[in-house]
């Protein structure tokens, strides 16, 4: 046998283990239904043959845990998107003062055609 191949063979070796144990208990708990013992024995039996199952096989009855890296990245997106939207905010706010206070946003002003006709480029010849 290979040196790499022994974690391997150890650990169905242990799942094998485990699963004996469960068919022992599994046995133990129908020979206790033929000779019509309560069900706290029966069930004892039920219960020990199942957690020898789980034991056999911990990636079945155990999901994963998420890391926790994954919150800090949820907290980062958090704080980005504030940071994204106060310079969204800051952006409008400025472009807002511009617009009614600035030189570009003089709101008084009312423009006749004739005064459109003289600050085009190429005037209308009459």
């Amino acid at each position: 046998m290979k040196p790499e191949h022994f974690s391997r063979h150890e650990q169905y070796l242990k799942t094998a283990k485990y699963i004996e144990s469960a068919h022992r208990s599994y046995l133990e708990a129908m020979r206790a239904i033929e000779e019509e013992k309560d069900d706290a024995t029966i069930y004892a039996h039920i219960k020990k043959a199942n957690a020898a199952i789980e034991s056999a096989f911990p990636e079945k009855f155990n999901p994963p845990t998420r890391p926790p890296s994954i919150k800090a990245n949820e907290e980062k997106k958090s704080k980005n998107l504030l940071l994204i939207l106060g310079v969204a905010f800051a952006v409008l706010g400025v472009l807002l003062l511009l617009t009614l206070f600035g030189p570009t946003g003089d709101m008084t002003k009312n423009w006749n055609p004739e005064d459109v006709q003289k600050n085009t480029i190429y005037p209308r010849s009459q």
